[in-house]
């Protein structure tokens, strides 16, 4: 019984660590090579049915070379105030920061995914060294032999 506890905790530790790590560090390399460059042009709240009680505002921009788009910001990505009709937002590739108006802004999502990055490969780490391979092992000869 105690490998299936084994087991099961090994497997929750390599799936866990390994979409934290994955998930995270694509964000990270992403971002990081992603490059934008727009003015926004409106701004308009989009609410939720059937309640209307969960706003958010979405923005119609214009990019530097004069199509038209829309950006939907994730949480807290930018102040609500930062992006009001008129705000010019460059991000140049190979870095972490954006600029709005001329004013230089790190990415506020950096951080967090850095510290999940590197739980993920702590978790990754632990359940190599700390026996995961044996457990499967185990799990693949059916639990019922003896070391």
């Amino acid at each position: 019984m105690e490998r299936v506890f084994l087991f099961v905790f090994f497997t929750a530790l390599l799936g866990c660590s390994a979409v934290a790590t994955c998930a995270s560090t694509y964000q990270l390399f992403y971002f990081f090579g992603f490059s934008a460059d727009f003015v926004v042009v409106s701004k308009y709240a989009v609410c939720e049915q059937p309640l209307n009680n969960r706003c958010e505002a979405h923005y119609v921009t214009r990019s530097a070379n004069g199509t038209s788009g829309e950006l939907a910001p994730f949480g807290y990505e930018f102040e609500s105030e930062a992006l009001e009709p008129g705000s010019r937002v460059v991000k140049r590739d190979i870095g972490f920061s954006n600029e709005i108006n001329g004013k230089r802004e790190l990415w506020p999502y950096l951080w967090p995914h850095i510290i999940v990055s590197l739980l993920g490969e702590a978790g990754l780490l632990i359940w190599y060294f700390g026996g995961g391979l044996k457990v499967f092992n185990h799990w693949l000869r059916g639990f019922h032999t003896e070391d």
